[in-house]
């Protein structure tokens, strides 16, 4: 008996497990499931550590690039197999590995066709992966740093995946997921803690990164987790799924920055979703959603609303000297439209109810006609509303309005992006004083007289106004609506 496991182990031995013998065996295994070019630098045996393959690189043809290589793959075999002068692996470990996922002009992968969907019957129980410091490039993309274990589990052709990436760029990971032979699709779930977001990461970040960084800027600490779903039989697209929870981070609202955010960023190939964002702008607040679809209808929705923001930081890269300004304005905006026909529309309002704004220069060239003598001291307090409506073309200021206790200021009208105006303004004395305004008399008003209003019109910029006084005309009952009801507040108080 013992002669009888002696010879079978050197039997073994020179049909296995000999350098030549050895290699050639695990090539024609290797040949078993991939249909491609396979080259093996050499192969080994070692008592403790089992066999030992190094230089393995897989091409879809002589002379291609390769789709996977890697450094040394150990392998350890069932020895009771080797007794019955067959070979069968317990387990396989694969070191500083690389595979490549590809898609030609057509969409179809270079790994498809590679994978023969029936292998033969080994007979055994399917070894188990062990993958160490391996990379995955995926288009332009490249992830390395993953170490994880690949376990055939519930059938042969299923094969679970469970580990982590280390990668320098992309940071750390837990990933866990699925390989499918026979669908040949492979899809993985992944999450990080505390992940560090810089413009470099955002922008790299596959397909919808630099358009994200374009409209957000995200930076700051995130939760990442998602799936990933990669087919490489098919032309079928790719699919992957994303959630980004902000901790502490900042962003860009429209064109303002916003600090100490907190959100949920949702991204799929399709769409960016940002969930309840809140974070500070301006000194003061701001909250709100925004939902974009990216590709065609690119149709977007966004809804925020602002608390206590400061009128002069606010302004400050808008108009010039608004430094000067103060007030605290709260309100909302919302707007939608279509990205990719570059349409939009929306509307919103502010309110700024403690507010000083005479310096602001449309309203300085208004009080710059005033032929009186103004405040001496602090500027009056004065209470500002704006209702508006946007699109494309720019901003239809369908209310605007400035009460004090010396001048009240009503207006409509158009502003353009690029500062142009074009409003029609009125405006009224409120003490018992007669203002002169280009040297036409304005009585008070402390009734309901319509002719107490001077009208005019302002064109030029925000920066630069041009004032044209506009001989008296009757005027909408609108307008003197809005001037009585300041008139009977203030006989009431």
């Amino acid at each position: 008996m013992a002669c009888a496991l002696l010879a079978g182990a050197g039997a073994s031995y020179f049909l296995f497990l000999y350098p030549p013998a050895l290699k050639n065996t695990l090539k024609n295994i290797l040949e078993q499931h991939l249909a491609a070019d396979i080259h093996l630098g050499s192969a080994s045996l070692r008592p403790l550590s089992g066999l030992t393959l190094e230089g393995l690189t897989v091409r879809r043809a002589p002379g291609s690039g390769a789709i996977f290589q890697a450094d040394r793959i150990r392998i350890r075999p069932r020895l009771s197999s080797l007794l019955r002068l067959r070979l069968q692996i317990k387990e396989i470990s694969l070191e500083n590995a690389a595979i490549t996922f590809l898609r030609d002009a057509a969409g179809a992968s270079n790994w498809a066709g590679v994978i023969k969907g029936k292998a033969a019957p080994t007979g055994g129980k399917p070894p188990a992966f062990n993958l160490k410091n391996g990379r995955v490039t995926i288009g332009t993309y490249s992830f390395q740093g993953l170490n994880c274990e690949l376990i055939s589990f519930p059938s042969e052709h299923t094969i679970a995946i469970r580990g982590n990436m280390d990668d320098p760029f992309w940071g750390n990971y837990r990933v866990s997921g699925a390989l499918d032979r026979l669908q040949e699709t492979v899809r993985l779930s992944f999450e990080s803690r505390d992940l560090t977001l810089t413009e470099d990461w955002v922008r790299t970040f596959p397909l919808v990164g630099k358009d994200v960084w374009t409209r957000y800027r995200p930076a700051g600490i995130f939760d990442l987790t998602g799936t990933i779903t990669y087919s490489w039989g098919n032309r079928r697209a790719n699919d992957y799924s994303l959630i980004f929870t902000a901790k502490d981070s900042s962003c860009q609202w429209l064109t303002f920055p916003v600090t100490g955010a907190t959100a949920r960023l949702f991204v799929d190939p399709h769409s960016v979703v940002i969930n309840h964002l809140k974070g500070t702008m301006s000194g003061g607040g701001v909250e709100g959603y925004s939902i974009i679809n990216l590709s065609a209808p690119c149709t977007y929705f966004n809804r925020y609303s602002f608390n206590e923001v400061d009128i002069a930081e606010f302004l400050r890269d808008f108009q010039a000297g608004s430094h000067s300004l103060s007030g605290k304005g709260s309100g909302y905006v919302s707007f939608q439209g279509d990205h990719c026909l570059d349409e939009f529309q929306g509307r919103g309002e502010l309110t700024i109810p403690r507010a000083r704004l005479w310096k602001f220069p449309v309203i300085l060239q208004i009080l710059s006609q005033l032929q009186f003598s103004l405040w001496t001291g602090e500027e009056p307090l004065q209470e500002c509303r704006i209702n508006f409506s946007l699109s494309e073309k720019g901003f239809n200021l369908e209310e605007v309005s400035l009460m004090s206790n010396v001048l009240d200021i009503y207006g409509e009208g158009w502003a353009g992006y690029d500062g142009s105006l074009k409003l029609t303004c009125y405006a009224r004395p409120v003490s018992k004083t007669p203002i002169f305004l280009a040297d036409l008399l304005i009585q008070p008003a402390l009734d309901s007289l319509s002719g107490n209003l001077a009208q005019f019109e302002v064109t030029g910029t925000l920066a630069r106004p041009k004032l044209t006084l506009i001989p008296l005309t009757p005027v909408s009952k609108k307008i003197t609506n809005f001037f009585d009801t300041l008139t009977r507040k203030r006989l009431t108080r």
